[in-house]
Order: C-alpha cells, then structure tokens, then sequence
C-alpha cells in the first residue's frame, strides 16, 4: 500500500497481508534485524475497528547492535572452568546451582554412588549437593579457573534393631 493512502483504503488493498482477529491472541512485529538496521518489511498499521475493541500495546527494545567480538580490542570472555561432582557415598545425590544474587535454584543433575558428573561453569558459582529428601549434604564453591574436584561421601543411615 502506497504510504500516501490513508489506512481504510491500505486495508481493503489486495495482496495485503491481513491477520484476522480472534479473541485472546496476540501479533508481535520485530521492527528491526539482528544487526540493528529497521527491517523495511517491518513496516504496519492498525486497521480501523468495525466491530467490539482493539488493544493495541508498542513497547521500544533499544540495544547496540550485534557484533562479533575482536580478541584484539582487549575484550576477554569471562574465565570459564569445570566442576567435577565425585559420589564417593552409596546414596544418590542431586547437583543444584545457586544464583549469585539470588533467585530460583536450578537443578542440574544427579550423581549416582561411584559415578562423576562434570559441569562447565564460572568462578564463585555455588553449587549445593542433596540427599533423595532434599537435605543439603555439602555446598561447593568454585574458587577459580580450572578443574575441580567435589568429593561426595554421604552414607544410607541403617536403622538398628
């Protein structure tokens, strides 16, 4: 549709794209490509209402651009390293990660007795290690790049007779 016509003729134009509303949904519009340029095809208008009500929400998402990053502009990647979860113990235990600040515990897996479970992570992430009832058995704490070691040696507690 020519940018001169008004909307009401743009929306009856053949070959327009229309999306036919329905209660409940929704239509999101990306206005710009993932390297920050407006995306022409971007462009849109609101159809005039010919029967109940519109809602009509625009929020602005401002970011710099996407670029690759050059080693040689002193930028470095955060030092990744590796935690190593080692079940000396005869119990199964769950690996759960700590946010930093806060936030919902994320589980990460479960070590079975006599089995390792490694994870790639960053320096200072906390780590708790728990029973099958949830119980905290031991915290780990990465200290800095590299490979560590969480050694695990929880035992079944046998009930006396």
């Amino acid at each position: 549709c020519a940018r001169d016509r008004d909307a009401a003729s743009c929306c009856g134009a053949a070959g327009a794209l229309r999306v036919p509303p329905r209660a409940g949904d929704a239509l999101l519009v990306y206005a710009h490509n993932a390297d920050g340029s407006i995306d022409p095809a971007s462009e849109h208008l609101v159809c005039p209402v010919l029967r109940g009500e519109s809602l009509v929400a625009e929020f602005m998402f401002v970011y710099d651009p996407w670029r690759p990053v050059s080693f040689d502009d002193g930028a470095r990647p955060e030092v990744q390293t590796e935690i190593v979860f080692k079940n000396e113990g005869d119990v199964d235990v769950s690996i759960v990660w700590v946010p930093p600040h806060g936030g919902k515990e994320s589980p990460m897996g479960h070590v079975a007795p006599g089995r390792t479970f490694s994870l790639d992570t960053f320096p200072t992430h906390v780590f708790k290690v728990t029973d099958p009832a949830g119980s905290v058995l031991s915290v780990a704490k990465v200290p800095g790049a590299g490979v560590h070691e969480h050694i695990i040696q929880a035992r079944a507690t046998k009930l006396e007779m």
